[in-house]
């Protein structure tokens, strides 16, 4: 309150009340923030989860272009409080988070240094950049209890069977559903290329944040769904999984098969007992499903497969960067990443792009399209390996987890819902830029995170036990 007071009789003097009272306001929210968070964390950040969920609807119904950005600092404000309270803690498995974090880093910033960038802009892409290690350490570092596991698990699905439901309701019945909701109008309701189909979007303004966020629930209601189904979690499946769906993605088509894969691969007894009958009637609206997307997938294919597709000028120039500066990059914010974007970065100058389509200075709307080019052309060769080779170690050692049979079922149980997430994740980061998405880095990090410190939160093991109350879940 003090420092308020300083800000507000500081800016009231130098003649600005209006940015005094937006200041003051601020400095009491985030006092705010700081205490909800150290008396309930697990609360606080699940809280900030459906935050960022709503965040494009909010920004929607407000129209206050301010809140567009807001999940940065509050990525970054998550963050450094988690790591300065929790530091402490020693989590299992938390060297396949910090090595690829520092390998990244030193990669980066060593490009950058080599290159000669602006420190202020580095320093900036730097945090950008690894966001998605960002996120892994919020969710690994969080004070889990089991109690706080079942209640993340609820807020995420409950959250993925929200966003699925209105997207059905946007793809069935477009703008008459939206106005009702307060959704922006869609002007493009039919997309020649998806084949004629209404793009369902849901409570987001892109429909590739729709089929992220519901992939990347999905690996969690069938990890549950397998080991200790509720009543409901058919449904909920069958919700989350249309609802991605409808985006008319063709990496929601490839998630949801790789989240099923997973699970069948790794469950196949436990998934068919659980799915019963339903399985017959799975398989035939799957079928239906994939004949319905057919052309939307065949078009998608065909947008992107082209040398002369933005995504893959991009990804080729990469590869063209790091070769040329091996084994180095162009440095943090200097391609790909959202701050090459906001500063017209020289590299796009020297490399011919920009008078390419939709990567020019006048019109840069694909300059940050996809994870690799960036991860490749600024970070190099090592440090995208110190990436790729990360999200590897990580994989298989979430793998290891979900495949063991002693102790409690609640690891194996977690554990398989993490690798549903990495696999997903990954997928979703060809696509989009989904490794440095605010929102998408910390549902994988509070998924992961539980995963990693299963092993913590049930030390007794409970295998002889039916399986009920597992992640709220019942006997069946």
């Amino acid at each position: 309150m003090a420092g308020s007071a300083v800000v507000l009789g500081y800016l009231i003097g130098t003649g600005n009340p209006k940015l005094a009272v937006i200041a003051t306001v601020g400095l009491i929210g985030l006092a705010g923030f700081v205490i909800a968070y150290f008396a309930k964390p697990i609360e606080t950040v699940l809280a900030c989860w459906l935050l960022l969920m709503t965040q494009q609807w909010i920004v929607g119904v407000t129209h206050v272009s301010a809140l567009k950005k807001f999940d940065v600092p509050l990525l970054g404000i998550l963050w450094a409080i988690t790591v300065f309270h929790y530091a402490k803690r020693r989590p299992p498995g938390r060297l396949f988070i910090y090595v690829p974090l520092a390998g990244a880093l030193v990669a980066g910033i060593s490009s950058a240094i080599v290159n000669r960038v602006p420190p202020r802009l580095w320093i900036e892409a730097a945090f950008l950049d690894n966001k998605i290690w960002l996120g892994l350490m919020i969710g690994l570092l969080l004070p889990w209890t089991p109690e706080g596991i079942e209640r993340m698990t609820k807020v995420l699905i409950g959250g993925g069977v929200f966003v699925g439901v209105i997207a059905l309701g946007d793809f069935l019945f477009g703008n008459t559903f939206r106005s009702l909701l307060a959704l922006p109008i869609d002007t493009q309701i039919n997309r020649t290329e998806r084949g004629g189909l209404r793009v369902a979007k849901s409570i987001f303004v892109n429909p590739a944040l729709l089929s992220s966020m519901e992939f990347l629930v999905l690996g969690l209601v069938l990890a549950r769904l397998v080991y200790a189904r509720r009543r409901y979690d058919i449904l909920w499946m069958a919700i989350i999984t249309l609802g991605g769906l409808v985006s008319l993605r063709l990496k929601s088509v490839v998630g949801n098969v790789g989240s099923f894969a997973v699970v069948l691969l790794m469950r196949p007894k436990a998934f068919g007992r659980r799915m019963g009958s339903f399985l017959i009637f799975g398989v035939a609206g799957a079928i239906a499903v994939g004949v319905l997307l057919a052309g939307a997938t065949t078009a998608t294919v065909a947008k992107y497969s082209t040398d002369a597709a933005p995504r893959t000028k991009l990804t080729s120039t990469a590869f063209e960067i790091a070769q040329d500066q091996f084994p180095f990059g162009a440095g943090f914010g200097r391609f790909g990443s959202q701050p090459a974007e906001d500063r017209y970065s020289p590299v796009y100058y020297q490399y011919g792009l920009n008078t390419s389509y939709g990567l020019s200075p006048t019109d840069g709307r694909f300059l940050h399209d996809t994870t690799w080019a960036t991860v490749i052309g600024e970070f190099g060769a090592v440090g995208a390996a110190f990436m790729a080779g990360g999200l590897l170690f990580l994989g298989v050692y979430l793998l290891r987890l979900a495949l063991r049979r002693e102790g409690d079922y609640h690891i194996p149980m977690l554990a398989l819902a993490a690798v549903c997430n990495v696999v997903a994740v990954t997928v979703d980061s060809l696509g989009r830029p989904a490794l440095f998405d605010s929102f998408t880095v910390l549902t994988v990090g509070l998924i992961v995170g539980t995963a990693m410190n299963a092993q913590l939160v049930y030390r007794t093991p409970r295998v002889q036990d039916a399986p009920v109350a597992a992640l709220g879940g019942r006997a069946s």
